[in-house]
Protein backbone atom coordinates (compact mmCIF):
# COMPACT_ATOMS: atom_id res chain seq x y z
CA UNK A 1 0.00 0.00 0.00
CA UNK A 2 2.70 2.39 0.87
CA UNK A 3 4.18 1.73 -2.82
CA UNK A 4 0.81 2.89 -4.15
CA UNK A 5 1.17 6.14 -1.89
CA UNK A 6 4.37 7.28 -3.17
CA UNK A 7 3.48 6.06 -6.78
CA UNK A 8 0.24 8.35 -7.08
CA UNK A 9 2.36 11.10 -5.18
CA UNK A 10 5.12 11.40 -7.94
CA UNK A 11 2.19 11.35 -10.47
CA UNK A 12 0.38 14.01 -8.32
CA UNK A 13 4.00 16.18 -8.34
CA UNK A 14 3.92 14.91 -11.97
CA UNK A 15 0.88 16.78 -13.66
CA UNK A 16 1.04 19.60 -11.18
CA UNK A 17 4.67 20.61 -12.55
CA UNK A 18 3.26 19.75 -16.32
CA UNK A 19 -0.20 22.20 -15.80
CA UNK A 20 2.24 25.05 -14.77
CA UNK A 21 4.25 24.23 -17.27
CA UNK A 22 1.46 24.51 -19.82
CA UNK A 23 0.21 27.13 -18.21
CA UNK A 24 3.58 29.19 -18.71
CA UNK A 25 4.02 28.26 -22.19
CA UNK A 26 0.44 29.87 -23.05
CA UNK A 27 1.57 32.91 -21.34
CA UNK A 28 4.80 33.24 -23.12
CA UNK A 29 2.37 32.43 -26.41
CA UNK A 30 -0.30 34.73 -25.94
CA UNK A 31 2.18 37.87 -24.42
CA UNK A 32 4.38 37.57 -27.66
CA UNK A 33 7.53 36.07 -25.49
CA UNK A 34 7.72 33.14 -28.05
CA UNK A 35 6.84 32.95 -31.92
CA UNK A 36 4.12 29.93 -32.19
CA UNK A 37 3.08 31.50 -35.10
CA UNK A 38 5.26 28.60 -37.74
CA UNK A 39 4.88 25.58 -35.16
CA UNK A 40 3.35 22.95 -37.12
CA UNK A 41 2.20 20.52 -34.42
CA UNK A 42 2.12 17.39 -37.10
CA UNK A 43 5.82 17.43 -36.77
CA UNK A 44 5.93 17.65 -32.85
CA UNK A 45 3.83 14.64 -32.87
CA UNK A 46 0.70 16.14 -31.68
CA UNK A 47 -2.30 15.90 -33.52
CA UNK A 48 -5.62 17.64 -32.68
CA UNK A 49 -8.63 17.71 -35.02
CA UNK A 50 -10.62 20.92 -35.09
CA UNK A 51 -13.50 19.83 -32.61
CA UNK A 52 -10.20 19.51 -30.08
CA UNK A 53 -9.14 22.38 -30.74
CA UNK A 54 -12.21 24.38 -29.76
CA UNK A 55 -12.62 22.42 -26.83
CA UNK A 56 -9.33 23.50 -24.99
CA UNK A 57 -9.33 25.79 -22.24
CA UNK A 58 -8.18 28.73 -22.84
Amino acid sequence: MERLNTITSKVENAIDILQKYRSSLITAAVTGKIDVRNVNLTERGASLNETEALELPV
